[in-house]
């Protein structure tokens, strides 16, 4: 682009007073703009035509009441569908919500249990205060032999567990 096409055709001074306008350089520069005209315009059209003119005009902007009406009429509709829509729309997002803040504890807290059943994060309680072991591998044998026999028998079995100190 010339500095020319930028300033206006000034040379990049500012313009004075005595400068030709904007258009008549243009025109200068580039010819006269198409489709303008130096002549006279055109002469006015008779009354008959003039009160044509009107009528058409006239019928043209009742059509365009008739539409804007109509477009009035959609936008009430549509706002009152989106309005219900909207409405719908946050009752399930609330009931959503509380659907997911009843689950997620629930969720949390069988999740929990199921670590614990397969990993045993947490010990169990102890109520022999750490006997039970030692009760288990010297006493074990003889708790399962009467487990078995009551078992058996399907009546409950007298057991007798010796303990002796070492």
């Amino acid at each position: 682009m010339s500095a020319d096409a930028i300033t206006g055709g000034l040379g990049g001074r500012p313009p004075r007073s005595e400068d030709p306008a904007p258009e008549d350089r243009r025109e200068r520069a580039n010819g006269p703009a198409a489709g303008a005209r130096k002549e006279d315009p055109a002469p006015a059209p008779e009354p008959a035509r003039q009160e044509a003119l009107l009528a058409e005009l006239a019928a043209a902007a009742q059509a365009v009441v008739r539409t804007a009406e109509g477009l009035g009429q959609d936008l009430r509709a549509h706002r009152s569908d989106f309005t219900r829509w909207s409405e719908r729309h946050r009752r399930l997002e609330n009931r959503g919500i509380l659907a997911l803040a009843v689950a997620l504890p629930v969720a949390f807290v069988a999740l929990g249990l199921l670590l614990q059943a397969e990993l045993g994060i947490v010990a169990a309680r102890d109520p022999s205060g750490g006997w039970r072991d030692w009760v288990w591998d010297n006493h074990g044998a003889a708790v399962r032999e009467c487990a078995e026999r009551a078992h058996r028998t399907g009546k409950p079995v007298p057991c007798t567990v010796m303990v002796q100190v070492r």
